[in-house]
């Protein structure tokens, strides 16, 4: 987590409520959350009522900010004086694709249309008496007009009920194909001209195109995303015409809200500017409300705060060796304590072994270290023989997590570690985002450890770290909540592993990696990290060569859990939480395409590692490297156009409830294969989207793939059954049975690379 989260450019939505009524007068809009000069935190905030209006008397004493529930102290606020526009034209251009019939998550909630024409009444209805006009605009393969320029309101709003959800999406169409596109019409705008746009989808579009038009004409572009973060193209479309982009609105109360703000924008307003001094936390995650309760309004947002706010005690060297001391000398060795990120105030300073011939030189306790200060301990050990002796102390304090001194000496033989964990040793409950300290011992100083943890009772375990000493390590604790957690400790055998290490070890990620990938040619490998990024390296020298972060999700980097490069290796495929799918130029490191979906037969799973079984080598890139082929926001197999990204077909539906499980290119290219629903594997021509073969199952499929030949395909259904088909006939040549799985674990088939098993 690096500058990027200290200074978070997207626009961020209120969606902390007061009381049940009258939401809509409760949201405000944050445009922007700037926390790159921590402790001092500023927000630029629409203060705005339920009309759209500005609120009046607004000082540092009537409003209030909170962060983690915690009240912190505004220090200034600065709402600039509109400069008033005259007239608006505005072109309202919504988006219509079939995918509008859905809610934002998928779930029960407010359908996407319905969103989208709440927000646009809410636009009609705000603007002002006399000559501003607004037009109303359609997209989605294709534009359409549903109303011209006009000042009748009524007509505008019979315009927004008449919409309808249909068909794909395509940016281009909805912002510059003429003669529907949005900026085509706002051409002829006669005052102040800007295009709201709104989708719920990504879609093909020439960022360059649609800029250089919109600042030909003077046309700046806001644009809205429902349910979803925004793409880039729409950032940048948005920042380079002097608009604005919103992401992730839900509610029609958002909804409202955000149009609300953009018409003042448009109108002359500027966002009001909140600054208020945070202070030091053990949580780095933020959950900041800002509320105007004279109003009952509100806003919530998150930011993460520098990891070296979080305070703490800092020990060096955390441990100290005497070596070799000769019989009766006394040898010394000094420490320093360093306090870090506030004052810290030691409690206690506790022997955690017997003292023997060693000894602690300390301040009484309890003593304060004032913040950026330290103090130097001693630590004295006098030699009655040449035998292996330790000791330990654990410093009790105020900060985020404690501390503890290691200290040995002697070099006769030294005994047989037994390794173990003192902290955590059961019962404690930690915040995601809080640092704390793992702490062991019965090992010497200096030996190396790997540190893992469970939240599954240990049935798998994530890296903490793969490699680390001095018996503590401080750890941020990640969000994975569970009440199953473990943690472990693990010598590493320094010896075993420079003889057995014959390969080479990859690290820079930053983050656990959940699935990695080789080039086709064996030169580069790339790995899909927890982090959200996808290091890419080079398999002769180790080094890193390029580094994707595949983008966000809300207020954090979204987790990319899949990533593929495509047959001739130019480009790379990731997958991320929030249905992100893009492709990259592995020479410039830029997004070439963004989809809406996610891949077929790969594991997106965050509370546990991926185990053997999980991945099938089903690829997500055609074999000419033209296509992918996603689950689309229907659920539905969907072969999409890599360079236009236009969704081409989809091959088959849902029924019942049920949908397909798994879809994959024959090797060729020329069909497609899905599993499921009810029960039946679908070969399908991949050009016309014809179905060639049904085959029925009389339990449900779970997967599905071909022989490299494409002259087989093996299914897996729910009984345990593994059966071989002929593809052309559909006849029926082998079943087998594999033995029963593990836990609730899928079944997967695969054949061998000379196709004589599976």
């Amino acid at each position: 987590m690096k500058s990027s989260l200290l200074r978070s450019s997207v626009l961020l939505l209120a969606a902390l409520a007061f009381c049940a009524g009258n939401l809509a007068a409760q949201q405000l809009v944050v445009s922007s959350l700037d926390a790159s000069k921590f402790p001092t935190i500023t927000a630029k905030v629409y203060l705005l009522d339920a009309a759209g209006k500005p609120l009046r008397d607004v000082s540092t004493r009537t409003i209030q900010v909170r962060e983690n529930g915690t009240e912190r102290r505004v220090t200034a606020i600065d709402c600039p004086p509109p400069v008033p526009v005259d007239a608006l034209s505005s072109v309202l251009t919504i988006d219509v694709s079939g995918s509008m019939a859905n809610t934002p998550d998928g779930r029960a909630g407010t359908p996407n249309m319905e969103l989208a024409k709440s927000a646009a009444k809410a636009w009609i209805q705000g603007l002002p008496e006399g000559r501003s006009e607004c037009a109303v605009t359609t997209f989605d393969q294709y534009g359409q007009i549903i109303r011209d320029f006009t000042r009748d309101r009524a007509d505008l709003l019979s315009a927004i009920e008449s919409l309808r959800p249909q068909g794909g999406t395509e940016y281009d169409a909805g912002l510059r194909n003429p003669p529907a596109g949005g900026l085509v019409v706002a051409e002829k705008g006669k005052h102040r001209r800007v295009v709201i746009f709104l989708t719920d989808g990504l879609g093909g579009g020439d960022e360059k195109k649609i800029i250089a038009l919109a600042q030909q004409n003077n046309v700046a572009i806001f644009c809205v995303t429902l349910g979803m973060p925004a793409p880039d193209i729409l950032k940048n479309i948005a920042r380079a015409t002097g608009g604005e982009f919103y992401e992730y609105v839900t509610t029609v109360p958002q909804a409202q809200a955000v149009y609300r703000a953009i018409q003042y924008r448009a109108l002359g307003g500027e966002p009001c500017e909140v600054t208020w001094e945070s202070l030091p936390d053990c949580n780095v995650n933020r959950n900041v409300s800002l509320e105007v309760p004279s109003q009952g309004l509100a806003a919530a947002m998150r930011y993460e705060a520098p990891q070296s706010s979080v305070p703490r005690l800092e020990v060096l060297p955390p441990s100290v060796d005497f070596g070799a001391v000769a019989i009766g000398r006394t040898e010394k060795e000094e420490l320093t304590l360093r306090a870090v990120g506030r004052d810290v105030t030691i409690t206690s300073i506790t022997p955690m072994t017997p003292k023997g011939q060693f000894q602690l030189d300390a301040p009484a306790t309890p003593f304060t270290i004032s913040a950026g200060s330290s103090r130097t301990l001693a630590i004295r050990y006098s030699a009655a023989d040449t035998a292996y002796r330790f000791a330990r102390w654990a410093i009790a304090n105020d900060a985020c997590a404690g501390a503890v001194v290691f200290a040995a000496a002697g070099t006769r033989a030294r005994p047989e570690p037994s390794i173990r964990l003192i902290r955590p040793n059961g019962g404690e409950r930690f915040i995601a985002g809080s640092t704390t300290t793992i702490s062991w011992d019965g090992v010497a100083p200096e030996t190396p450890v790997q540190l893992e943890y469970s939240t599954d009772a240990g049935t798998t375990w994530k890296t903490i770290t793969e490699r680390t000493s001095g018996g503590s390590f401080h750890w941020k604790v990640p969000a994975t909540p569970s009440e199953r957690c473990l943690a472990r400790v693990a010598e590493i055998d320094t010896a075993a592993t420079a003889a057995a290490d014959t390969g080479m070890r990859l690290t820079g990620a930053g983050e656990v990696i959940l699935t990695s990938a080789f080039s086709p040619d064996g030169t580069m490998v790339a790995g899909a990290s927890w982090s959200g990024v996808v290091p890419v390296w080079d398999v002769a020298t180790g080094k890193k060569i390029r580094t994707i972060s595949v983008g966000m999700n809300g207020p954090r980097p979204a987790r990319a859990y899949y990533v593929e490069f495509s047959p001739n290796g130019r480009q790379a495929l990731t997958a991320a939480e929030g249905n992100i799918v893009s492709v990259w130029d592995m020479a410039s490191g830029r997004e070439v395409a963004k989809f809406k979906g996610k891949p077929y037969n790969k594991t997106e799973r965050w509370n546990s590692a991926s185990t053997e079984g999980d991945v099938t080598p089903s690829p997500v890139f055609s074999p000419d490297g033209k296509k992918v082929l996603l689950m689309d926001e229907n659920y539905t197999p969907a072969l999409f156009d890599l360079s236009s990204g236009r969704k081409l077909r989809t091959f088959g539906e849902p029924q019942n409830g049920e949908i397909v499980t798994s879809a994959m290119f024959s090797s060729d290219g020329t069909r497609i294969l899905t599993a499921g629903p009810d029960s039946a594997v679908r070969v399908w021509d991949a050009a016309n989207g014809t179905q060639l073969q049904k085959i029925k199952h009389a339990r449900k499929t779970e997967g599905a793939t071909f022989s490299p030949d494409g002259a087989w395909i093996a299914s897996v259904t729910t009984d345990d059954t593994v059966r071989i088909f002929n593809s052309i006939t559909g006849a029926l040549a082998q079943k087998i049975r594999p033995g029963k799985r593990y836990g609730a674990s899928y079944l997967r088939a695969m054949f061998a690379p000379m196709e004589k098993a599976c």
